[in-house]
Protein backbone atom coordinates (compact mmCIF):
# COMPACT_ATOMS: atom_id res chain seq x y z
CA UNK A 1 0.00 0.00 0.00
CA UNK A 2 1.34 3.40 -1.00
CA UNK A 3 2.01 6.18 1.47
CA UNK A 4 0.56 8.67 -1.01
CA UNK A 5 -3.11 8.50 -2.01
CA UNK A 6 -2.61 10.06 -5.46
CA UNK A 7 0.95 10.23 -6.79
CA UNK A 8 -0.07 12.70 -9.52
CA UNK A 9 -1.35 15.37 -7.11
CA UNK A 10 1.23 15.73 -4.35
CA UNK A 11 1.84 18.63 -2.04
CA UNK A 12 5.29 20.28 -2.27
CA UNK A 13 6.36 18.48 0.91
CA UNK A 14 5.24 15.10 -0.45
CA UNK A 15 7.01 15.79 -3.76
CA UNK A 16 10.27 16.47 -1.93
CA UNK A 17 9.98 13.27 0.12
CA UNK A 18 9.26 11.25 -3.02
CA UNK A 19 12.18 12.84 -4.94
CA UNK A 20 14.66 12.15 -2.13
CA UNK A 21 13.45 8.56 -1.87
CA UNK A 22 14.03 7.95 -5.59
CA UNK A 23 17.19 10.06 -6.06
CA UNK A 24 19.66 7.16 -6.29
CA UNK A 25 17.49 5.34 -8.85
CA UNK A 26 17.14 8.49 -10.98
CA UNK A 27 20.89 9.15 -10.97
CA UNK A 28 21.62 5.51 -11.84
CA UNK A 29 19.17 5.62 -14.79
CA UNK A 30 20.73 8.87 -16.00
CA UNK A 31 24.18 7.32 -15.89
CA UNK A 32 22.95 4.33 -17.91
CA UNK A 33 21.42 6.63 -20.54
CA UNK A 34 24.84 8.29 -20.90
CA UNK A 35 26.43 4.82 -21.40
CA UNK A 36 28.49 5.12 -18.21
CA UNK A 37 29.86 1.89 -16.79
CA UNK A 38 28.44 2.10 -13.27
CA UNK A 39 26.43 -0.31 -11.14
CA UNK A 40 23.58 0.56 -8.82
CA UNK A 41 25.64 -0.25 -5.67
CA UNK A 42 28.45 1.99 -6.98
CA UNK A 43 25.92 4.79 -7.46
CA UNK A 44 24.73 4.42 -3.87
CA UNK A 45 28.33 4.41 -2.62
CA UNK A 46 29.11 7.62 -4.52
CA UNK A 47 26.01 9.30 -3.10
CA UNK A 48 27.18 8.32 0.40
CA UNK A 49 30.37 10.33 -0.22
CA UNK A 50 32.80 7.47 -0.84
CA UNK A 51 35.08 7.60 -3.86
CA UNK A 52 34.76 4.61 -6.22
CA UNK A 53 37.85 3.76 -8.30
CA UNK A 54 37.50 3.85 -12.11
CA UNK A 55 34.12 5.60 -12.02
Amino acid sequence: MSKFKDKFHLSPEQSLIFAKKRMDENIYCGMKMENREVTFPQTQTILNGVNVPNV
